[in-house]
């Protein structure tokens, strides 16, 4: 806001006050969001969300595995300008005993689009980030001084409000009210947000909305199925020859007179389509019976039809391979590769260049999501302790991915792709148990060939030499 302080001049104060109508004019346009009533509205319900967590596995997984590789099983670095130990020492401490509160912030912006906790004061030198269930959080947007400014609804389990937090990335002007509605403010560390609003990422599974919703029907409806136990899927229907349709006798006229002249080879009784009384009296036993198995004798001489009605869907090999397609779609979706689901049926890739990338993808996309939060802690701690500082989480180390790696390295090693010393080195930087200070110094500038030095394979160039480059050309083609 500008204040003119010298004279009264009607040109100069009109053109201060275009400048403020322009700058309020800014900040009210500054916030990116769809409001709905006084809050903003949720990319999904915090209800659905929570309900696809209760109810998808794959769901529940992604966001527990994120949780995982993006902070809690990581360490939290920090560096500061003059590298002061006790600093560093401290900032460290405090964050990595905050983690467990971090990772439910990273399990909530994965599933509802934002996670959050309040900035409390432990002591006179400590802060720490508490969560809170983002579900019991709303934004709702505040007037002060006609321009709108975002505020966090707090509400306990009991749906009841119970305070109102400031987001502390946000700038409020030093007038803004300290209370509301009652409420002293608090400052919340609010992790949400993106290109298509300010306070909330789209979850990542939204454009699988529709395949989440079908993976639970039709679970609940195959739970249900099992509930009842077995269940007539068939029946077996035999028909004596000419008898057309099952159909209730015709109700009997008193007034037609019986014919006693009727030759007594009437065929009338096996060509007739109405069925003898007593399968009328079957057909309600079967209607009363409900569900079960029903067996038939009768004994006749007359030509006989059968013929199977099958009562169920032949579907069940479609609907398993569909649930697992939904659930290949969401960990597809999330970039995380089958392997680190620690599922026992994934067969082993035998591909270890593609193993590789897919990990190296994964890892991108977890350093990716570090960076977004590494810069709102630095934040936060500037904000709290007015101390510029540079956060660095590490990147989990997967198992398969080291594997996948070495694999990588033999391979180029075997086929004399690096030397043998340039082999151990690069093993003893996936795995730290291999020694590197007993290198040969006679053969570890050497490229070795499936066991045999390059070198003499080359000075020699029998058939040896003959069937490596064979193999090599042969090679080349496969991974065209």
């Amino acid at each position: 806001m500008l204040h003119y302080l010298g004279n009264n001049n009607i040109t100069i104060n009109n053109s201060i006050a275009s400048i403020n109508t322009e700058l309020k004019k800014d900040e009210k346009e500054r916030l990116n969001y769809v409001k709905q009533g006084n809050y903003v509205k949720r990319p999904i319900p915090s209800k659905t969300a929570e309900y696809y967590y209760d109810n998808n596995e794959a769901l529940a997984n992604v966001v527990d595995i994120k949780a995982e590789d993006i902070i809690k099983r990581n360490y939290i670095s920090v560096e500061s300008e003059n590298n002061n130990p006790e600093i560093i020492s401290f900032f460290e401490k405090l964050l990595n005993s905050n983690k467990k509160d971090f990772a439910f912030i990273i399990g909530d912006r994965t599933l509802y689009g934002a996670g959050a906790g309040e900035i409390l004061t432990i002591d006179d030198s400590t802060v720490m980030v508490d969560h809170i269930p983002n579900r019991l959080l709303e934004i709702v947007i505040v007037k002060h001084e006609d321009i709108e400014y975002p505020l966090v609804e707090v509400r306990d389990y009991n749906n009841k409000v119970v305070g109102f937090n400031r987001l502390f990335h946000f700038h409020y002007p030093e007038n803004f009210p300290t209370t509301h509605k009652n409420f002293e403010l608090g400052d919340m560390f609010w992790f949400g947000g993106g290109q298509f609003n300010d306070f909330y990422d789209k979850p990542f599974y939204l454009q699988l909305v529709q395949e989440i919703n079908s993976q639970i029907v039709v679970r609940e409806l195959d739970t249900k199925t099992f509930n009842k136990g077995n269940q007539l899927s068939g029946i077996v229907y035999i028909n004596k020859s000419g008898v057309q349709d099952v159909k209730p006798n015709p109700i009997f006229n008193s007034e037609i007179e019986l014919n006693l002249e009727a030759p007594e080879d009437d065929e009338e009784p096996v060509t007739s389509p109405v069925l003898p009384q007593n399968v009328e009296i079957l057909k309600k036993e079967i209607n009363s019976a409900g569900f079960g198995n029903a067996i038939f004798y009768d004994e006749t001489d007359d030509p006989m039809s059968m013929n199977y009605i099958n009562l169920t869907n032949n579907n069940q090999d479609y609907i398993i391979k569909k649930l697992e397609s939904y659930k290949t779609e969401v960990y597809r979706r999330a970039k995380i590769p089958k392997e680190r689901l620690m599922d026992s049926s994934i067969k082993e890739s035998q591909n270890s260049h593609k193993t590789v990338a897919i990990w190296t993808i994964y890892i991108d996309s977890l350093n990716a999501s570090q960076q977004d939060l590494e810069q709102l802690t630095s934040d936060y701690l500037f904000f709290v302790y007015d101390e510029d500082l540079i956060i660095d989480i590490s990147i989990p180390e997967f198992e398969e991915f080291k594997i996948a790696r070495a694999q990588v390295i033999m391979d180029l090693f075997n086929n004399a792709g690096v030397t043998h010393e340039n082999y151990v080195l690069q093993l003893n930087k996936i795995f730290e148990w291999v020694d590197i200070d007993n290198l040969n110094t006679w053969y570890s500038k050497e490229f070795f060939y499936k066991g045999r030095m390059l070198s003499d394979m080359v000075n020699n160039q029998g058939d040896d030499f003959e069937t490596m480059i064979g193999d090599l050309f042969a090679e080349s083609d496969r991974n065209r």
